[in-house]
């Protein structure tokens, strides 16, 4: 189903100032390039248009826009969840942090994130989202396939927030094994390692051997 122009909406920083003052996240990384700490003040315009992605080091930036229906509103609640609602639908999203220690395999700390894991504190972060079905949606006809990306968004969201998904994703396991090889295998300047012959003890051969023979 095509979707029109008309159908949709983008919501920039400043189309939200209400989301933005009950949510400090989203009030901190959807802030302009020029506000953002690794990037000069100067960055963020180009004369082939606007700058959507930018890397600089360690620091990464990307526009903030979100794109919504156009007969939709969004709102931040005082618990730093956000509401959107809809003619079709009802979402809620939130985020519960409670102080409570994860456990994150510390080969993944060092050979994938490239720190070491005392130098960092694990911590379980729970995100919630709700969704509300009105009967609009469902006997509106063809319309539903309109509002199809709600499932899809729902989907995306579990798989980048969770972090056993993640590891399930690139084959953590086996990355695992095959660090663990590694490690174990010699180097080529220390060369292949050598055999060890372990030999059996001697049977024991008595001095003098007597045979008697009885008539």
């Amino acid at each position: 189903m095509s979707v029109r122009a008309g159908d949709l909406r983008g919501y920039q920083r400043n189309d939200i100032p209400d989301v933005l003052l009950s949510n400090r996240f989203l009030e901190l990384f959807s802030r302009d390039m020029s506000d953002r700490d690794g990037f000069r003040p100067s960055d963020g315009t180009s004369d082939r248009g606007e700058v959507v992605v930018a890397f600089n080091g360690d620091h990464y930036f990307h526009r903030f826009e979100l794109t919504l229906p156009a007969d939709s509103s969004i709102k931040g609640n005082p618990d730093g969840s956000l509401a959107i609602s809809g003619p079709a639908f009802d979402m809620g999203m939130s985020v519960r942090f409670e102080g409570m220690a994860e456990s994150i395999p510390a080969e993944y700390m060092t050979e994938y994130v490239n720190v070491y894991p005392t130098l960092v504190r694990e911590y379980e972060v729970e995100l919630g989202l709700t969704v509300s079905v009105r009967r609009s949606l469902i006997f509106g006809g063809r319309r539903w396939r309109y509002h199809l990306w709600i499932d899809s968004f729902a989907h995306e969201m579990s798989k980048s927030f969770d972090f056993k998904s993640h590891l399930a994703d690139m084959n953590w396991p086996m990355v695992s094994a095959m660090l663990h090889c590694m490690r174990q295998r010699p180097s080529q300047d220390e060369g292949p390692a050598e055999a060890i012959t372990v030999a059996a003890p001697p049977t024991p051969v008595p001095d003098r051997a007597e045979v008697r023979s009885e008539e």
